[in-house]
């Protein structure tokens, strides 16, 4: 129970946090790019749709399975509740932290091509208040990953198990002979089920694909070059510099990047199963 209460304050302080940023940053007048706010905005659409599907779809397959008298293993609506909570907030947040740094990088921008109008000293300071801020959203994307490192964990374990039975159960709905009535629904039943965590996945990894490259664009907005005063010349370089050994991946206990490689390679680890389980049933699967 202490565990659940410091992991609630803990998320609790990353979302005061990302309030405070968001409120400064529009009292300072930075705004995300239009184009940029309706990709978020999508992606969390998308995400909601998914996952009041899934619930739907188990709550289906419970009743059914109830009524049809066979118990269905994947059948699990409160745990599914659960993971549509953690799913849910877990993008939330990232979601968040990017509109936070697209900000500061709209800001960043505007300090760097504001040429006139400013003074050396409230351009330095500026730079430097910026810096900040980075530093802290930097250390909140840390944060989460070390929040919800065994969600990501359990998220990772999830899917490889999902693509594997579901690559298995739509070969052996392919090529399968005389499937009984009952065992073609548990098929059914199973292969949506498992279909979902890999919808899922496409969402969570642009996501994550995207948060893990805010670093890389924010470092390519400070090569834009400021020759009217040299002290800022040097804090931009500095502030490239910090930013260089940082990152906002999303890691799974700061091993495992979530993100289009790790999709390639879990493929390759679903696909090489399924022709293992394939392989191993062939006989029982075709007669």
């Amino acid at each position: 129970m202490g565990s659940c209460y410091q992991w609630q304050n803990r998320i609790h302080a990353v979302l005061k946090e990302l309030k405070h940023q968001r409120d400064l940053s529009r009292h300072m007048g930075y705004r995300v790019p239009r184009s940029k706010l309706n990709s978020i905005d999508y992606l969390l659409i998308a995400l909601t749709v998914l996952l009041i599907l899934r619930l739907s779809i188990h709550l289906v397959t419970f009743t059914l399975s109830a009524r049809m008298g066979f118990n269905h293993p994947c059948s699990c609506f409160l745990p599914e509740c659960m993971i549509f909570s953690m799913n849910y907030l877990l993008f939330a947040i990232l979601a968040e932290i990017t509109r936070c740094w697209w900000r500061l990088q709209s800001g960043l921008k505007m300090v760097l091509l504001d040429r006139h109008s400013s003074t050396v000293a409230s351009k330095l300071w500026e730079i430097k208040r910026l810096h900040t801020r980075f530093q802290r959203l930097i250390d909140l994307t840390a944060e989460v990953c070390s929040i919800f490192r065994y969600v990501t964990l359990a998220y990772m374990a999830r899917l490889l198990w999902s693509g594997i039975v579901a690559g298995y159960l739509l070969v052996r709905f392919v090529i399968g002979n005389g499937l009984l009535d009952v065992e073609l629904v548990y098929l059914v039943f199973s292969f949506i089920t498992c279909i979902q965590p890999l919808m899922l996945s496409l969402l969570v990894n642009s996501m994550t694909s995207t948060t893990g490259s805010l670093v890389e664009v924010t470092r390519d907005i400070l090569k834009i070059p400021h020759k009217k005063s040299a002290k800022v010349e040097r804090s931009i370089e500095w502030l490239s510099l910090q930013l260089t050994w940082q990152h906002t991946h999303v890691t799974i206990f700061g091993i495992f990047r979530i993100n289009r490689s790790l999709a390639f390679r879990s493929a390759s680890f679903i696909l090489v199963h399924v022709l293992y389980m394939v392989q191993s049933d062939y006989i029982s699967i075709t007669k």
